[in-house]
């Protein structure tokens, strides 16, 4: 899609293997052949043949002449000096006039059930048909091979920063095979080059100084999540301020996602020196500071003391948005599940909630509510 015009739009398994469809509803159908290391497309190709039958069902549904499509057989294998076949790649010289029917009489040597089959479809199309039919079709012999595709993506990627460009091939393919699958399951509508080289940029966009890319906010862990018998420490931690178990739930996804995503930042790189660091120590900063405040009411009882703890947390969950660790990362997964890593930390939490929680942990195992 890389050399089509961004209006045009994508189709997998329709009437070929690809099917690219341009703005004025003109149709290339693509048949994709990946073959050994070395082989060669000869005349009698059966490969080239059997996208033949499929073209000739489309050119003869759609209106023979007056149809809008054009064909390509795309292959990693070569076409062989001496085949006929060399006369359909793109930078051949023009079709010899006779070329249809001198190609027709190598068909008539072989007598396999496809080209029997083949050589039927054709015997109701007129001379001027059959050189329109064999003028449509174009082979991209030497494709890249699976092997080569990371280097030719790669290549696409020149505005992206050279550390962060293994990341971005990354998520891109990855969009693209969900994408894909969904479009082949028929779920939704054709993939357009404008939506490609969107992602792109959206995705490289995020690889900048004020910008970080965010790769887990609707992930869930992959043993799921069990709030009622989760024993980790920033789970017993909401317990101690009675959070209902949607809110457990909740917490424990913004946790597995913040880890997840902050793993993904270091295993990439992106992170200025310290910058985690300096981001965390910030949050610890600030929950002092909302702690102090909501202290002020007083904590002479159990209801005072569960309700301090109560509007801390929801300090943290709602009113701290403005704690970034980038001016444009505003995920709210990050500030939230970054807190409750704070108050997982051992041997001792470096945020709490509950303003008796340290005492808690003094306490035998059990006891903590």
């Amino acid at each position: 899609m890389r050399q089509d015009d961004e209006s045009s739009f994508l189709l997998i398994e329709a009437d070929d293997d690809v099917q690219v469809k341009d703005v004025n509803g003109k149709d290339k159908l693509i048949s994709l052949k990946h073959k050994k290391e070395g082989e060669t497309v000869g005349t009698l190709s059966v490969d080239f043949w059997k996208s033949v039958r499929i073209w000739l069902d489309r050119y003869k549904r759609d209106g023979k002449l007056a149809c809008s499509h054009a064909y390509c057989m795309a292959t990693t294998a070569r076409v062989g000096p001496n085949s006929m076949l060399k006369h359909f790649q793109a930078d051949a010289e023009p079709q010899p006039a006779d070329f249809a029917a001198k190609l027709l009489a190598e068909l008539q040597n072989s007598s396999t059930e496809l080209t029997t089959e083949i050589k039927a479809s054709m015997a109701d199309l007129s001379d001027t048909e059959l050189g329109d039919f064999f003028s449509r079709i174009v082979i991209a012999d030497c494709s890249l091979r699976i092997n080569e595709l990371e280097a030719a993506v790669a290549s696409q990627l020149k505005s992206v920063i050279p550390k962060f460009r293994t990341d971005v091939r990354e998520r891109l393919e990855g969009w693209w095979f969900g994408q894909a699958i969904e479009l082949i399951r028929k779920k939704r509508a054709p993939i357009t080059s404008s939506e490609v080289w969107l992602m792109v940029s959206s995705i490289s966009n995020q690889y900048h100084d004020e910008r970080l890319p965010v790769t887990f906010e609707e992930e869930v862990p992959p043993e799921g999540v069990d709030p009622l018998n989760d024993s980790r420490q920033f789970v017993q931690q909401l317990r101690s301020i009675s959070i209902d178990t949607v809110g457990l739930e909740m917490a424990i996804l913004d946790f597995y996602r913040a880890v997840s995503q902050r793993s993904h930042w270091a295993r990439v790189d992106v992170l200025l020196g310290g910058e985690m660091k300096r981001f965390e120590a910030r949050l610890v900063e600030e929950w002092k500071r909302a702690k102090s405040w909501v202290s002020i009411k007083g904590l002479s009882t159990d209801a005072q003391v569960l309700e301090a703890g109560q509007l801390l947390y929801q300090w943290a969950e709602n009113e701290s948005r403005h704690l970034q660790i980038r001016k444009q990362v505003t995920e709210d997964f990050i500030r939230r599940g970054s807190f409750h890593i704070l108050a997982d930390e051992k041997p001792e939490p470096r945020v709490y909630w509950h303003p008796k929680f340290l005492d808690m942990l003094k306490t035998p195992v059990g006891a903590v509510p």
